[in-house]
C-alpha cells in the first residue's frame, strides 16, 4: 500500500511541473506576439510619417503658388516657409502635419545662346512631417531647380541661405 501513494504523490508533481512549464511556455509566446505588435505598429507610423513628408515635399515642388514663396535673389532673408493648401491630403491637424521650408542655396550657370543671362536657382525643400499625433516624425530634403534668366549685366549676388 505504501509503494502506492508514493507513487500517486510523483504523479501530482510531475503534472504539477509540466503544468508550470506550459503557463510559462504560454506566458513567453504572449510577450512576443505582444512586442511584436508593438514593433508592426511603431514600424507603420514611421512609414506613414514619411509618406506625409515626401508628400509635403512634392506639394510645395508641385504647387502652382511656390514661385511666388521662394525668397528671390535679392531678398534679405534667404529662406521662406510653405504654407500648405487647405485641401491636402497630406495635412490635416488631427493625425499628420508637416513644415515646409524653401532656402536658395546656390545660383548656377546655364549653358545658353540667348542675349539674356540665364541662371538656376537652386533651392533647398526640408520637409518635416509627422503622424500618428506625433508619435513618428520624418525628415526629408530635396533641391528644386528653377531657371531665371537677367538682363545682360546684372550682377548676381553671391548670397545664399547656406
Amino acid at each position: 500500500m505504501k509503494r502506492r501513494r508514493q507513487q500517486r504523490g510523483f504523479t501530482l508533481i510531475s503534472v504539477l511541473m509540466l503544468t508550470a512549464l506550459a503557463a510559462m511556455g504560454v506566458a513567453m509566446l504572449l510577450d512576443k506576439v505582444q512586442f511584436d505588435g508593438l514593433l508592426s505598429r511603431q514600424q507603420r507610423q514611421v512609414h506613414e510619417a514619411r509618406e506625409v513628408t515626401e508628400g509635403a515635399v512634392m506639394e510645395a515642388i508641385n504647387d502652382l503658388t511656390t514661385p511666388d514663396q521662394m525668397p528671390l535673389v535679392d531678398s534679405v532673408d534667404m529662406t521662406a516657409t510653405y504654407s500648405a493648401d487647405p485641401t491636402s491630403a497630406f495635412d490635416d491637424a488631427a493625425t499628420k502635419k508637416y513644415d515646409v521650408d524653401l532656402a536658395l542655396v546656390r545660383i548656377v550657370p546655364v549653358p545658353e545662346s540667348s542675349a539674356l543671362l540665364t541662371r538656376a536657382l537652386v533651392y533647398e525643400v526640408s520637409a518635416r512631417g509627422s503622424a500618428s499625433r506625433g508619435e513618428a516624425n520624418f525628415e526629408v530634403r530635396a533641391e528644386v531647380f528653377r531657371i531665371a534668366s537677367f538682363k545682360p549685366g546684372t550682377v548676381v549676388p553671391r548670397r545664399h541661405a547656406r
